[in-house]
């Protein structure tokens, strides 16, 4: 026999002993001197109060203040409109991928990894100076 086959039957032979004495699952959260039998329900009279609620308003959806609030207008004013990071994205964009660069680039390591690192922190470079200006 090749070691394979040998695993093999070891497993096997693992598996179907452990099947025959350990525990099933299935029985295994039961009580063992009552498998199979099912505790009768009992009647019990449960009394609940009976409350009447009177609503103060109208039913409806209500838009309430939760917290310390602010109120703001309804129209922003133009400078809120637009961020001022519009057009930013290749340039975050390039950030983002030199950091993945140096992070893959010592998970590596070796001389390739190095090389992924110095590649990465120039293009993570180039775009910290491109979102600069």
């Amino acid at each position: 026999m090749n070691s394979l086959s040998l695993r093999s039957t070891a497993v096997l032979a693992a598996l179907l002993l452990g099947s025959a004495v350990l525990p099933s699952s299935l029985t295994a959260q039961q009580d063992s001197t009552a498998v199979g039998t099912v505790a009768a329900p009992t009647d019990v009279a449960v009394a609940f109060p009976v409350v009447k609620v009177t609503p103060a308003s109208p039913a409806g959806p209500r838009f309430l203040p939760v917290g310390t609030t602010n109120p703001m207008p309804a129209t922003a004013p133009a400078q809120l409109r637009y961020s001022n990071s519009m057009g930013n994205g290749p340039s975050l964009a390039m950030m983002i991928v030199g950091g993945t660069g140096i992070v893959v680039g010592s998970v590596v390591g070796g001389d390739g990894g190095y090389r992924i690192t110095v590649g990465g922190a120039v293009v993570g470079l180039i775009g910290l100076l491109r979102y600069l200006r």
